[in-house]
């Protein structure tokens, strides 16, 4: 089962709406001749002022030319012309986890692909280039960046995940992303729920220290909240439903999950990463527009 972009559009279609709400400014000027003159997959503001248009709803209040707007009856923006042949390289860890599911109960699989999807979508119709890592260290799919409806249908259908597979070592994936991707680009990591220990945390400023790094985490199902046996990875099944469901476990699971959550998105931010969270399929949306807004926040 597959989710698809909001309004009905297919894969070749994103509104300008949807394309301004989720444009993604760099914070990181380029030095290679080919690689454009912001290394952003959606570019939000180049050196090279255009011309001045109108305000229109989702435009970053930033751009904003007050003194133009002093002498017009509506508010005027500035428009920038952005260089393209840029990238943005989507890095997607798949194992086990990302077949485990996710919240609504669907694998956690349906939400990333949809994640990918709308962002891909995005960045062609700004005129970027799409980029894929994604498997496990043993096992990685790697597709060049190109533009095109076709290859973007076949980077979204290169996502797959079983539940026998074995677990992705998420440090090791990025290690071997910033080993491929030598010039800037935008890096969108889609990714489960993890713990950032020492060895991913390194690998992250690694991959930080060149690149605009964007973290998309796909929320795992509360397991106090499920009725009936529960899969575990590495482990027949989990505690039964009536333990599982009393209230005491329930608060220590969830007190437990939210100092994991916030460990995690403190030592990524603080590696300069914004970082976003996807509570399933329905959620995609929200959750990307959380973490634009994020991202434009860190580049003030």
């Amino acid at each position: 089962m597959t989710a698809r972009p909001p309004a009905g559009r297919g894969p070749g279609q994103v509104s300008p709406r949807l394309a301004a709400l989720l444009a993604i400014p760099a914070h990181r000027r380029s030095h290679g001749q080919l690689d454009g003159d912001w290394a952003a997959v959606f570019p939000g503001r180049s050196h090279d002022f255009d011309d001045l248009r109108p305000y229109v709803e989702g435009d970053d209040v930033r751009d904003i030319d007050w003194s133009a707007t002093a002498r017009n009856p509506v508010p005027l923006v500035k428009r920038y012309v952005a260089r393209r042949d840029q990238t943005v390289l989507f890095l997607v860890p798949t194992g086990a986890e990302l077949a485990a599911a996710g919240v609504g109960g669907e694998p956690k699989l349906v939400a990333a692909r949809l994640v990918v999807e709308v962002l891909a979508g995005v960045a062609e119709a700004r005129g970027d280039r799409v980029a894929l890592v994604a498997g496990r260290p043993d096992a990685l799919t790697v597709l060049p960046a190109r533009r095109g409806a076709a290859h973007r249908a076949r980077v979204v259908s290169s996502l797959t995940a079983a539940i026998d597979d074995p677990p992705v070592d998420v440090g090791t994936v990025l290690e071997r992303a910033a080993r491929y991707q030598r010039r800037r680009a935008v890096v969108v990591v889609v990714a489960d729920d993890v713990d950032v220990d020492a060895g991913l945390q390194q690998a992250v400023r690694r991959l930080a220290i060149r690149h605009d790094v964007l973290w998309v985490t796909i929320s795992d199902v509360d397991p106090t909240g499920v009725e009936g046996t529960l899969g575990a990875l590495g482990g027949p099944r989990l505690l039964p439903v009536r333990a599982r469901r009393a209230a005491r476990v329930r608060a220590a699971h969830l007190a437990a999950d939210r100092e994991r959550r916030r460990r995690a998105v403190s030592l990524l931010r603080r590696n300069g990463v914004s970082v976003g969270r996807v509570d399933g399929p329905h959620g995609v949306m929200a959750g990307l527009h959380a973490l634009v807004r994020e991202h434009a926040r860190a580049r003030g």
